[in-house]
């Protein structure tokens, strides 16, 4: 599908922003946050906003492998003919689409358990606040078209539009409470790549919020860290609401 007739497809559920940006109808500049890791955030606080192609998630359910998954995990004769049928007509849509660059919050404002523990994988983990406006108007150039949307969350059906593989999960992923970013590009790369948009860090960050699983210690020796290089989060740095220090 051309960026011509994939916009054409999209547009009728977003509102347009301004150039090249388009928001949800419904989105009203919610607050979103996204659990990251410390280096993550300084690429931010540095001014670079990181978007990686779908193709890079380990999630089978995102890089659009459903048949192998299921062959994996099922003997090939019990696969009903339907879901087969359903794989093949939205094989097409979901190759392009692992290509598109995105980035993933939650418009969750409780902190979670368990999303702490699914990024503990890495050494130091924040979460960080900001809101769907400040992050939109913290982009300094845009050279990409922006979708930003939450994520509906509904039974599998048989509709295979690119806005449905983009936006849509099933029921079982209802408690990420997801909104997404794609940057999507004129002409895709032979091999896709991360993207980095130059952005304002004092606009895009509202809080910062340090991972229960660190350590009280090193909680306040990277708060020094953070307030002595980057002054602007001197009032921005919180400890997790979650008793594990």
């Amino acid at each position: 599908m051309d960026l011509a007739t994939l916009k054409s497809e999209l547009n009728n559920h977003f509102v347009q922003l301004r150039n090249n940006i388009y928001l949800d109808k419904e989105l009203n500049n919610k607050t979103i946050y996204r659990y990251t890791s410390f280096l993550n955030l300084i690429e931010i606080l540095e001014g670079r906003f990181t978007l990686f192609p779908r193709c890079s998630f380990s999630d089978k359910h995102e890089i659009g492998d459903y048949s192998s998954e299921y062959i994996n995990i099922c003997y090939k004769n019990i696969i009903d003919k339907k879901r087969r049928e359903y794989y093949s007509k939205i094989k097409e849509n979901f190759i392009q689409s692992t290509s598109f660059n995105v980035s993933c919050w939650t418009y969750e404002t409780i902190e979670r358990y368990l999303m702490w523990k699914a990024y503990k994988g890495h050494s130091i983990t924040v979460r960080i606040k900001t809101d769907i406006n400040s992050l939109i108007n913290s982009i300094r150039n845009i050279e990409y078209t922006i979708y930003c949307a939450p994520m509906s969350y509904e039974a599998e059906t048989n509709n295979v539009k690119m806005y449905d593989i983009m936006f849509k999960k099933t029921l079982e992923y209802q408690d990420e409470k997801e909104i997404r970013i794609y940057a999507i590009k004129e002409n895709n790369a032979p091999v896709p790549q991360p993207i980095t948009l130059e952005i304002n860090p004092q606009v895009f960050v509202k809080e910062i919020y340090f991972s229960p699983f660190i350590g009280c210690e090193n909680v306040k020796n990277l708060a020094e860290i953070l307030k002595s290089k980057y002054h602007f989060t001197q009032d921005r740095l919180n400890y997790s609401n979650l008793i594990e220090y």
